[in-house]
């Protein structure tokens, strides 16, 4: 048995961070370049600059909605929002 302190968070607590940084996705998007047309390139950019965490990171795109069609930034946070049940 390891001394070391454990790192890794519960399910619990991976689901309210996640729910968390979906929310601050939202609040990014909504105030830089609202208007603009996020790609899917841009949301998976969206995803690394929001956290460097591979588990995170991997959460994260399998909540946040792929890009099959044109979207603006502030619609795409508006989708985002609704995942996090966020009102």
């Amino acid at each position: 048995m390891s001394d070391r302190p454990s790192y890794r968070l519960s399910p619990g607590q991976t689901e309210d961070l996640v729910r968390r940084l979906l929310l601050e996705m939202a609040d990014h998007l909504e105030t830089h370049r609202p208007d603009k047309i996020l790609t899917a390139a841009g949301r998976i950019a969206l995803i690394q600059v929001t956290t460097m965490s591979p588990p995170l990171g991997t959460a994260l795109r399998a909540k946040a909605p792929q890009i099959d069609a044109p979207i603006t930034r502030v619609a795409y946070a508006t989708l985002l929002r609704e995942i996090a049940g966020a009102r």
